[in-house]
């Protein structure tokens, strides 16, 4: 789980209680937590939630130091599933908020944390259970169910201080026939993105009325939005930017500013930027530019600003792009933990360390299951099951390559990215990857905050990771010694076998192996009789003609042959 403070990524372990900052260990909190079940991470509070209800939350105002406030009282009668802390504002009103969900009590609390007491109580109709949910300090929250309805209360209609009570939902509506992975709202603009598991995959409702305003639509492709490949990752962020005159030499227009809503990611490796049309009869979302990030793999996470676009794809490779002109700036990795339950497989091809057998169409199982497992990266319930509820149309044909037998057992590679203004932070099962990305803003007219260069991109590794090296390293030293024996036992079993044979025949021998080097150099001549002639540039030895070979004793002549065998391998 990935945080934020001053700028900078924190990341927290759930098991292990322990915070990371920028990969240096910054904080432990055991002792203080037993039980958790979910935990939230922001500057400097972390709040954990176990399973008899009990919530914790802890201060941080230094690394090392740990202050444990009054406790919350326990109101939730089910294990807390998860929570999620609001608008953090130190010195502002009304930002210290806490939101904590329990979805076999099917309620969220809205929490004052200076109060200590829950504001508010959305309570779900019976049968519904929650998969996302949004809130503000102010008390307006959204909550989305299995079914495909969300829920929305508006400030004006909750009991302030009445614990306990349900607060009544001011709308309710079905947004699609699947599930809700995650919801988006744009409180300002009154209007919520939600990401379901049927296609069209994302559409944007009023949240007072319910009223679809769009729906993703690739025209390019065709003219409904279930020709799109399932989608796989979403990022929301309304951003505009103005080509620079670098930018507007690769067909960008200068003078013309551009606009984005929302980026996806999807089950053929692409992802898309869209954009509102400017069609007023005509209200969508239409594909403004996209990017081939992985050829073979889909793409589980994916972040867009308006200087660049990142996607990690299935087996974590990170693929960092210019937003603009769509050139690709940097490509890293994360593949070293990909097998965390053998550390040996993890540094080899994972084309290696699974069957070649597999049909050239796999069974569509496989890719349902891969892409629930990736779905529920983007739910903030825990990892259960979740199959999609209706069939996947136009399900890509995967090629051996992709293995999806192999995903479906390991899972996706990357478990969260968090990007911050000069940090990329990526989650890969125990270990988080710290990538320095620049320090500050980019100058004015510089179109990317990824500086071009040798040190653009500087991995910190935890300890699991250091770990991980050791074992490497440990493993590598058993193969060098391994190799070591078989060539000395392969070298023992040459010279037995030599020195049973006759001394015409060892020369017999010799004169063979040298007979493809020896047409070669045969004008060469030999200013003496010797047993070796090394090679000036190296070691390779020069071949000898049948004389010099007949001179030597037949312990020369059994170390000549058995140098040769070796080179001739």
């Amino acid at each position: 789980m990935v945080g934020r403070r001053e700028g900078r990524a924190l990341w927290c372990e759930l098991a292990d209680r322990v915070v990371y900052q920028s990969g240096i260990l910054h904080h432990t909190v055991d002792g203080h937590v037993s039980g958790a079940t979910c935990a939230a991470l922001e500057s400097q509070r972390l709040a954990w939630g176990s399973a008899t209800g009990a919530i914790t939350v802890l201060t941080m105002p230094e690394p090392g130091q740990v202050r444990t406030p009054p406790a919350l009282p326990r109101v939730h009668a089910a294990p807390v599933s998860g929570l999620t802390w609001l608008q953090y504002r130190p010195d502002g009103p009304g930002g210290n908020h806490l939101l904590s969900v329990s979805q076999d009590e099917g309620r969220a609390l809205l929490w004052s944390i200076d109060q200590r007491r829950p504001r508010r109580c959305y309570t779900l109709p019976e049968g519904e259970q929650i998969r996302a949910w949004a809130a503000t300090p102010a008390g307006r929250a959204l909550l989305a169910t299995q079914s495909g309805h969300v829920h929305f209360w508006e400030t004006a209609s909750g009991r302030d201080g009445v614990a306990g009570v349900s607060d009544l939902p001011t709308a309710s509506f079905r947004v699609n026939s699947g599930s809700v992975i995650a919801i988006y709202p744009d409180w300002d603009n009154d209007v919520v993105y939600v990401w379901t598991t049927t296609a069209p995959w994302l559409t944007v409702h009023d949240l007072t009325t319910g009223r679809t305003l769009a729906a993703v639509a690739d025209p390019s492709e065709a003219t409904e939005a279930t020709s799109l490949p399932p989608v796989t990752a979403i990022h929301l962020q309304t951003w505009s930017n103005t080509p620079t005159n670098r930018q507007a030499t690769s067909g960008l227009a200068a003078s013309c500013t551009h606009h984005a809503a929302v980026a996806t990611g999807h089950l053929d490796g692409t992802a898309r930027i869209w954009t509102w049309s400017t069609d007023p009869h005509a209200r969508r979302l239409t594909v403004w530019r996209t990017f081939e990030m992985s050829s073979t793999h889909p793409i589980t996470h994916v972040f867009a600003d308006a200087y660049k676009l990142i996607g990690a794809a299935l087996d974590g490779r990170i693929v960092v792009s210019d937003i603009l002109t769509g050139t690709r700036i940097r490509r890293i990795g994360v593949r070293a933990n990909r097998l965390s339950r053998n550390t040996r497989l993890a540094w080899q091809d994972l084309n290696e360390a699974v069957p070649a057998e597999l049909p050239v169409l796999p069974d569509v199982q496989y890719q349902r299951r891969v892409l629930a497992a990736i779905w529920n990266l983007h739910r903030p319930l825990g990892r259960d099951a979740m199959e999609p509820l209706a069939p996947l149309p136009n399900l890509l044909p995967m090629r051996p390559t992709d293995q999806w037998g192999e995903w479906e057992w390991a899972g996706p590679c990357v478990d969260g990215l968090y990007v911050s203004a000069d940090t990329l932070a990526v989650v890969s099962r125990a270990t988080v990857h710290i990538f320095n990305m620049g320090a500050g803003r980019p100058p004015p007219g510089h179109p990317n905050k990824l500086r071009r260069g040798a040190t653009d991109l500087r991995v910190g590794r935890t300890e699991a990771q250091r770990l991980i090296d050791e074992g490497l390293e440990e493993y590598e030293q058993e193969v060098t010694q391994a190799r070591t024996q078989q060539a000395h036992r392969e070298r023992l079993a040459l010279r037995h076998t030599l020195t049973g044979l006759t001394e015409e025949e060892q020369l017999t021998y010799a004169m063979f192996l040298s007979a493809d080097d020896s047409v070669a150099s045969s004008n060469a001549e030999i200013a003496a009789p010797t047993s070796e002639q090394p090679d000036p540039a190296g070691d390779t030895m020069q071949p000898l003609n049948p004389a010099s070979m007949a001179a030597m004793s037949e312990e020369e002549l059994v170390e000549y042959v058995m140098r040769l065998s070796v080179e001739q391998r």
